[in-house]
């Protein structure tokens, strides 16, 4: 694997970020601010100009990518710079002191935000599944075999004696409630061993240091292709990883108040771009083989099948219930006991007119 690509996907899915949004966000805000010179820069075209953040530089954010090179950014009347903020609360953040207008993150830290007082609201659901993937390696598989048809009950209980990669608080809380799904205990039956990346928990895996690795697409199918671990673990498995409000367009809702059309001009885009994915997956395939060009096609191809993109990017209750359960159980998020419509998300910017059936 590459530096590059290794870097990537240490700063892999939003779960991942945990950090606090508290205080500190204002400071963090104005600092941000006072080091970037692209807040609302004149455009050639006379466009709306505005800034999109990526948390985190994933495979479904590249729904930004592609929705600019389709051009339905500027179909819609705005334009669109685009920057990796390096985290969700470092976008809240921004978003907050102006610097973004919108952002692409986790359903968990927007509902961290709101809890710390950060009145987000997401516009547009991306997906609505939990992508993480739990690979076992090719090592702990030739001596421990599974049936290919084994229950996730069966599959867990394999595992028993296991050395898990924590690169992030994600692991542990994810495998603790897996195990407690499958009827075993939460904290027992297997050993920890905390990595400082997903690059080191990579060769960790490929060396037998470690036994279970969490990770998502693309990073996860590299592995796989390459044969060092299988995709031992994931939403097929688990009832309870799908049909969740996942990944997320948010902006705030003072600047949604402020600024409606421009509002409904990017959550229509984005909506749009979600179709476009959906309809067209070897014209997809192409930009974002431009987006990782150091990944295999395969690999790309195999990742994209894998996340279940949004219809016209609605999002539903049903979802976001199950996302407030979720990050309950894993204890990401406390004190949040709902998700209403029309204060944590809303779908009343996207323009159905545009979308077709």
């Amino acid at each position: 694997m590459s530096d590059q690509s290794g870097a990537r996907e240490e700063r892999t899915h939003n779960l991942r970020r945990t950090t606090f949004l508290g205080a500190s966000l204002m400071a963090a805000a104005l600092a941000f601010a006072s080091s970037c010179s692209w807040t609302n820069p004149a455009s050639a075209d006379d466009l709306t100009t505005v800034t999109i953040g990526k948390a985190v530089d994933t495979l479904p954010y590249t729904v930004e990518d592609i929705g600019i090179a389709k051009g339905f950014f500027k179909k819609n009347g705005v334009n669109v710079k685009e920057i990796l903020v390096q985290g969700s609360s470092v976008a809240s953040a921004a978003m907050v002191g102006g610097s973004l207008q919108f952002a692409l993150e986790a359903a968990v830290p927007l509902m961290l935000a709101r809890s710390h007082g950060v009145p987000l609201i997401a516009v547009d659901a991306i997906d609505n599944s939990v992508t993480l993937q739990f690979l076992a390696s090719k090592q702990w598989l030739a001596k421990h075999p599974a049936p290919a048809a084994a229950t996730l009950k069966q599959k867990m209980a394999d595992l028993n004696g296991s050395v898990l990669a924590q690169v992030g608080a994600t692991d542990p809380a994810f495998y603790a409630l897996l195990r407690g799904w499958a009827g075993l205990p939460k904290q027992q039956g297997y050993r920890i061993e905390s990595m400082d990346s997903q690059a080191g928990a990579t060769v960790a895996i490929q060396r037998g240091i470690v036994d279970v690795l969490v990770a998502s697409p693309p990073h996860s199918v590299q592995l796989t292709q390459a044969g060092e671990a299988v995709d031992f673990v994931d939403r097929k498995d688990v009832p309870q990883f799908n049909g969740v409000a996942y990944d997320l367009l948010t902006t705030t809702e003072d600047y949604a108040k402020k600024n409606p059309q421009i509002v409904t001009a990017v959550a229509t885009a984005v909506a749009e771009t979600l179709n476009f994915m959906r309809e067209h997956p070897n014209q997809t395939l192409a930009i974002v083989q431009n987006h990782y060009p150091t990944l295999d096609k395969s690999v790309l191809q195999q990742s994209l099948q894998f996340i279940p993109i949004v219809k016209n990017g609605l999002q539903s209750q049903k979802d976001w219930d199950r996302a407030v359960a979720l990050a309950q159980e894993t204890g990401f998020v406390k004190g949040v006991k709902a998700a209403p419509e029309g204060v944590y998300w809303t779908n009343q910017y996207i323009d159905m007119s545009k979308l077709g059936k």
